[in-house]
């Protein structure tokens, strides 16, 4: 149980999913992160998602290995972080308020002609139009959700830790 919420002066417990996939040995979920946490410190890592449980899973997860981690609850807010400041990847998801992936990536490469940061799209949607889609509009890789150790890796990959 990650927490309770109360709705309609009801109770309502909040289970941690990656706790049960990870006790289910679904996905992949446990290898721990084997790489020098000092040398990730020096990485700055935003992770953009509108659900408050995988945006805290991403981030726990890139802490665990070491990285500084910023968040956003959607792309409106990932654009006015990424308009201030550099980061060295930018997790995001697609499907989210105000501005979907697609519209904040496409804004980030157009708007702010940043051409170099690296962009990895996490996501449920992963059909071949999807991944299409992305690559139009400027994501450099596109992932599933769940898959922790694929992450994990390309994470490392991405940032030339590995």
């Amino acid at each position: 149980i990650m927490g309770t919420v109360f709705i309609n002066e009801k109770t309502i417990s909040l289970i941690d999913l990656y706790t049960i996939i990870e006790a289910q040995n679904i996905g992949g979920f446990n290898r721990k992160a084997d790489t020098d946490l000092n040398k990730n410190k020096n990485k700055t890592i935003l992770v953009v998602d509108d659900s408050p449980m995988y945006r805290k899973l991403e981030a726990d997860l890139l802490l665990s290995m070491g990285f500084t981690v910023e968040t956003a609850n959607h792309g409106g807010e990932g654009f006015d972080m990424i308009s201030n400041k550099e980061y060295d990847l930018l997790i995001t998801d697609i499907e989210m308020p105000v501005l979907d992936g697609f519209e904040f990536v496409d804004k980030i490469r157009n708007e702010l002609n940043n051409m170099n940061l690296p962009i990895l799209a996490l996501s449920t949607r992963v059909s071949e139009k999807d991944i299409a889609r992305g690559k139009e509009v400027g994501f450099d890789w596109h992932m599933e959700k769940f898959k922790k150790d694929l992450v994990m890796d390309k994470v490392l990959n991405i940032l030339g830790e590995k």
